[in-house]
């Protein structure tokens, strides 16, 4: 591990702790799919519905997708354990997800797939990223 050291305007010095480049990829892999994850859902689905294109259902499970495999690299970034903070990220969703089943949300088991498949891939992601 490398550490640079700031010196900063009120004379004091800060140390940054530099990870893996590889990490800071695995970061910004998962910034940039969480963008997406927002236009799924804010641009994508609506289309979809408003012209009523027959896309499978993806513009229904797309955005658990992308919610899970960006929050599972970005949080991976930040862990010392990521395989297992990336498992709790998606426990956290599918329990969300169940919880909708009790309330007036809108409960599907295509978004539990889906949540399930975006740790898959964070998973590999993750995998070949730091075995490079």
């Amino acid at each position: 591990m490398e550490y640079i050291k700031i010196d900063t305007s009120f004379a004091t010095s800060i140390f940054i702790q530099m990870k893996n480049r590889n990490d800071i990829n695995i970061l910004l892999i998962g910034i940039a799919i969480g963008g997406i994850g927002i236009l799924s859902k804010l641009v994508y689905r609506p289309y979809i519905i408003s012209y009523n294109v027959n896309d499978f259902g993806v513009q229904g499970f797309a955005p658990n997708f992308f919610t899970v495999l960006s929050l599972s690299l970005s949080a991976s970034y930040f862990s010392k354990q990521p395989i297992k903070t990336m498992i709790y990220i998606t426990s956290g969703v599918i329990i969300y997800e169940i919880e909708q089943i009790w309330t007036s949300r809108i409960f599907d088991y295509m978004d539990i797939i889906a949540s399930v498949l975006g740790l898959v891939v964070a998973i590999l992601i993750h995998k070949l990223m730091i075995n490079k």
